[in-house]
């Protein structure tokens, strides 16, 4: 199946099937300070063109639909940065977009009756899912691009998803030795991550480790692998995984405690106070047992087997196999951009 993002990207972005009148015009490279119009070029693929305008209002429905979906908050004063990245993507997908539906179009590639219904039914549930509408006509009529672009972008979508599955979906094969070579990659980085975990803790142990100084420089590596931090206070019954509880509320205070193997990672926790339970007295109620901790988290690859490791090994050949086409296709391609250093 196609990564809903990717067939959001699609669905939002299009593809302007209208030769650019001046198509020959030259586009104008982008640099701070330069100014565009509504119908300058903005990126120009085998004489398909999309314009700066065009491209700000997808850039814009991207960067808003990360906002209201809570995954991005944009500092203060990041405004035209995030804008420009929303821009940069806007145009990415609008080029993969464009060789694809040539490509699509050259091999005859038509959509049937059921291939429009089950994209219809996969596009209604995502929308559903990133509260964007409760079904496609309401998508279309609410699309700030306007309705009739929008069904016209859908009409591409679905060949574009017919394409890609002919191309790449359906090619994507899983063998024993894609399972034992993905077996023996999470080992090793279980291997390594525990390795970096009893590393970490022999650091700690040191008489006089600050546990924030000895953790501090990892938050800077460049593998992201360690999540260190002030759990505050936690309730005893509610931390909702027994080792850790167990861990939290068995360890004496101060104490360097061991390395947990959870499913979370490698962990290791050091409790700075503890309060006992009370019971109720009078009209006060009873007080559960609390502690107070610091922690430290290998992140760990997920232990893989059947269905579970299946998955992960398509999507990696997926994603594989349609980059691999996608730069043939862009290589065949003529294409024109405001961004210089964008390499297709």
């Amino acid at each position: 199946m196609m990564p809903r993002m990717l067939r959001m990207g699609i669905l939002l972005t299009g593809v302007m099937l209208v030769l650019a009148s001046g198509c020959n015009r030259k586009i104008k490279p982008f640099a701070p300070g330069v100014t565009y119009k509504p119908n300058d070029v903005a990126v120009r693929v085998d004489g398909q063109k999309m314009t700066w305008d065009q491209m700000e209002k997808r850039a814009r429905n991207y960067l808003q639909d990360e906002v209201n979906s809570k995954t991005l908050v944009i500092p203060p004063g990041s405004e035209e940065k995030a804008m420009e990245f929303y821009r940069r993507k806007a145009l990415v997908l609008f080029v993969n977009k464009t060789v694809m539906l040539e490509d699509a179009r050259a091999r005859g590639i038509t959509v049937s009756p059921a291939d429009r219904q089950k994209f219809v039914a996969e596009m209604e549930t995502l929308l559903k899912e990133r509260k964007l509408a409760s079904s496609l006509d309401e998508f279309f009529q609410k699309s700030p691009l306007g309705e009739k672009e929008t069904r016209r972008e859908f009409e591409d979508g679905l060949i574009v998803d017919k394409f890609i599955q002919q191309g790449v979906r359906d090619k994507v094969v899983v063998t024993d030795a894609d399972r034992e070579a993905l077996a023996k990659e999470v080992i090793a980085k279980r291997q390594a991550a525990r390795q970096k975990a009893d590393t970490l803790r022999a650091q700690l142990l040191v008489k006089g480790a600050d546990f924030n100084a000895v953790l501090e420089k990892e938050k800077t590596s460049p593998d992201k692998l360690v999540i260190s931090g002030d759990l505050g206070e936690v309730v005893r019954g509610r931390v909702g995984d027994k080792q850790i509880e167990d861990a939290i509320f068995g360890q004496k205070l101060n104490e360097i405690g061991p390395i947990l193997d959870t499913p979370r990672g490698f962990m290791l926790f050091r409790v700075t106070s503890r309060t006992a339970a009370k019971p109720a007295v009078g009209a006060s109620p009873a007080q559960l047992e609390t502690a107070h901790a610091v922690f430290f988290n290998v992140r760990t690859p997920p232990l893989l087997k059947g269905k579970d490791m299946d998955r992960v090994i398509q999507s990696r050949k997926f994603d594989k196999d349609l980059n691999d086409l996608l730069k043939s296709l862009r290589a065949k391609a003529k294409i024109e951009t405001i961004y210089k250093d964008l390499v297709f």
